[in-house]
């Protein structure tokens, strides 16, 4: 069609459905006065003017349009013979013919064959033929897909399988050069496709450990025989994968216990009731989840002392910086839990003489007295008998070298009469 003229709501149609160079006229609609209440909406007349009638939602009759094999370069008659499926009969559909839409015999719904249809890029547009409308209409394994304007058969692309959960153990070495698989999904129960350093085999994932451990089982019990997990990545939150006697199961991990105690909560006092931890894992650092009268808070523990002080630490001595203890209560016997000028390690106390402790002249009302001079009078006893014992231990060694000399002596002669023979 040729034509100077401009169109602004488009150009009028034939009978057979054609373009002449006519313009569309707009049609101004009357506000629709009607008492019936719809609950879709108001049917348009041919002009698209509502009219006091109820849309009815078309019907969707069970099947598929079939596919139709047109010469190529050919369409269809351009007439709109139904719009729904509702115009149709009941084992009929409203389907296109290439230009208009006709009442045809619906087919069977075909299975959708697997795989999916490759993305189309936004600015891709291919040939606006449509040689199929479903994936029934093309040949082997292909599918119908959108080439950006029309509809083609096309090979279909296989998705790739999610990979299974876990992560794959190290690699120490190579293992033999072999490939088993290609993804998870060729590997049996939970194993995973995993370089074995030069080929591909089915290895059991890396076990996920999670923090703390699992409560310890009282003697003889036995759980279900069962196994809903294999290792703690297989639980949810923070539950692990333990033993219940049999199988294993998930299960809350074992509170965990710091070192130390909590501060004894006073008579008559109730603190915030909230509970800000559940067990002493919920504290940072040192801190413990202690009851603060109402509910459970982290608190700073309370060290327990042994009697005894920890020795000095000379200057510039510094022991191995490890923490080997925690308090006085985690070092054996009478041991107390002190600093080594780095870190903390169990050293026996210091002896001090009870009736002799230090003292400071702050503490005392009256100045101090001083000490007299010490009395050796009981001494002299103890000092002559040690005398006695020294000098009779240096005769008695003087006599040991007499014989050892006199021995001596015997064997020279010997020696020398020998020699004469």
């Amino acid at each position: 069609m040729f034509c100077n003229l401009w169109c602004e709501h488009g150009y009028d149609r034939d009978h057979d459905g054609c373009r002449i160079c006519t313009c569309i006229q707009p049609v101004v609609c009357e506000p629709v006065e009607c008492s019936l209440d719809c609950p879709f909406r108001f049917q348009r007349d041919q002009n698209g003017c509502e009219r006091c009638e109820c849309y009815e939602p078309p019907a969707v009759h069970p099947g598929v349009c079939p596919i139709q094999l047109l010469p190529e370069g050919s369409m269809g008659i351009c007439a709109q013979t139904c719009s729904s499926d509702r115009d149709c009969n009941s084992n009929e559909k409203c389907c296109s013919n290439g230009c208009g839409h006709v009442c045809m015999v619906a087919a069977e719904e075909p299975e959708v064959k697997p795989g999916f249809c490759p993305a189309v890029e936004s600015d891709q547009m291919g040939i606006c033929t449509h040689e199929c409308s479903s994936d029934f209409g093309c040949p082997d394994d292909k599918k119908c897909c959108s080439n950006g304007c029309g509809m083609v058969c096309i090979d279909a692309a296989i998705p790739t399988p999610e990979p299974k959960p876990g992560t794959c153990p190290a690699t120490s070495g190579l293992g033999p050069c072999l490939t088993e698989c290609s993804s998870d999904h060729d590997c049996t129960e939970n194993k995973k496709c995993c370089s074995n350093g030069c080929g591909m085999v089915c290895s059991a994932p890396a076990p996920v450990i999670k923090e703390g451990s699992c409560p310890a089982l009282e003697p003889g019990t036995i759980g279900l025989c069962v196994q809903d997990c294999y290792d703690d990545g297989g639980c949810p939150g923070n539950m692990k994968c333990c033993g219940n006697g049999c199988g294993h199961v998930c299960i809350k991990p074992a509170p965990v216990i710091k070192q130390g105690s909590c501060p004894a909560v006073p008579e008559n006092f109730v603190g915030i009731c909230i509970n800000a931890c559940s067990d002493d894992s919920g504290c940072s650092g040192e801190e413990k989840c202690c009851s603060n009268g109402c509910g459970m808070t982290c608190q700073a523990p309370v060290k327990f002392r042994k009697s005894g002080t920890c020795p000095a630490v000379r200057a510039g001595l510094f022991g191995a910086c490890a923490e080997e203890c925690w308090d006085d209560l985690s070092c054996p016997d009478n041991f107390k839990c002190c600093s080594n000028g780095c870190g903390h390690s169990c050293q026996p106390p210091e002896e001090t003489d009870p009736t002799e402790g230090p003292i400071s002249s702050k503490c005392c009302p009256h100045p101090l007295p001083h000490p007299h001079p010490p009395s050796f009078s009981g001494v002299w006893p103890y000092f002559f008998g040690v005398q006695l014992l020294f000098f009779g231990v240096a005769f008695l060694l003087w006599g040991v070298a007499i014989l050892l000399w006199s021995v001596a002596i015997l064997l020279w002669g010997v020696a020398i009469q020998y020699r004469s023979h």
